[in-house]
């Protein structure tokens, strides 16, 4: 791994010695399963002081990176900091009934917080529910369950990004049941 603090620095305190070559700015990864335990990952990247893992699955393809910060949010919840000004809450509350979520934000946690018996046996997320009722789902259109109306606002090809959610109107409901 590079980190392009390393060329700053030396840029910013105008080092008068030679260019090293990008092999001297290399700085050691971890490199674990990705079905190691988070705990024991966590005790790794401090024990070393590093603070990003690539992540292989069972066959050697890579799998993923994981960061320090990653392992802290899926511990205690999301960290805001300066550079997630940007960012909106994975759960909008609009009101009690309506909601606007991430195509992340899992429906285990959809399920709690507005009482929906939402099937999450082959999906985590909202996002993967939603296309599982609609492959073909585009934005504007929606799916009904529970009583609410999921409509997706916005996706790219394979992903909802973001979903409307919203107590499904009462002659909408009598005519879908």
């Amino acid at each position: 791994m590079v980190n392009v603090k390393d060329f700053f620095i030396r840029y910013i305190n105008k080092s008068t010695e030679p260019y090293d070559t990008i092999r001297s700015y290399t700085r050691p990864v971890i490199q674990v399963i990705e079905t190691i335990p988070i705990h024991d990952l966590m005790l790794e990247m401090q024990k070393k002081r590093i603070p990003l893992a690539v992540l292989y699955d069972e066959y050697g393809g890579t799998a993923g990176i994981v960061t320090i910060e990653d392992i802290l949010e899926e511990i205690v919840g999301e960290i805001r900091d300066e550079y997630d000004e940007d960012e909106r809450a994975p759960i909008q509350h609009i009101s009690e009934t309506h909601k606007v979520v991430d195509g992340k934000v899992l429906i285990n946690e959809l399920n709690d917080l507005l009482d929906l018996h939402l099937d999450a046996k082959d999906v985590d997320t909202i996002g993967g529910w939603v296309m599982m009722q609609n492959y073909y789902i585009q934005e504007g259109q929606s799916v009904e369950a529970d009583g609410y109306e999921f409509k997706v606002i916005s996706k790219d090809t394979h992903h909802i990004k973001q979903i409307e959610i919203q107590k499904a109107k009462e002659t909408k409901q009598a005519v879908t049941e």
